[in-house]
């Protein structure tokens, strides 16, 4: 729904998004990108909206980029509309879905982003992730936490 029905997905969560919705760097291709992933391994490991429970306004989305891998390796990614960040509510999603996937079974948790966004850096910082090293795309970082 969010690729195809945007309005109806939120009249279905019974809220309206925020006018700076979809959060930074996750457009149509994104959404596309976890509904073929679905498509070809459904699983439990996709991806959450962030709700704020006082207004109940849907404020960013949160999730994993598939199951883990054969080492136990899960990569996550988050993201939070831009007049909602700086207010902890990417470290609060980022430190459930650390909970969720180590009650998975999941050995270590890694997120990329660019080193510019010292934003999302402090967030894996503040979730006891540190810096591994290059990411899988040129100009990304890795962060990594042993659960």
């Amino acid at each position: 729904m969010e690729l195809d029905d945007r309005p109806g997905l939120f009249a279905a969560l019974e809220t309206q998004p925020p006018a700076d919705w979809p959060p930074p760097l996750n457009d149509d291709a994104s959404f596309r990108y976890v509904l073929n992933e679905w498509e070809r391994e459904p699983s439990s490991w996709g991806y959450w909206y962030v709700i704020e429970m006082l207004s109940n306004e849907p404020i960013g989305i949160c999730g994993f980029k598939g199951p883990p891998d054969e080492a136990g390796i899960v990569e996550i990614g988050y993201s939070i509309v831009p007049a909602r960040q700086g207010l902890g509510f990417a470290t609060e999603a980022v430190a459930a879905l650390i909970g969720w996937c180590s009650r998975q079974g999941a050995r270590f948790v890694t997120a990329e982003t660019y080193p510019e966004l010292i934003g999302s850096i402090r967030v894996m910082e503040k979730n006891g992730a540190a810096l591994e090293g290059n990411g899988s795309e040129p100009g990304v970082v890795r962060y990594r936490r042993a659960l």
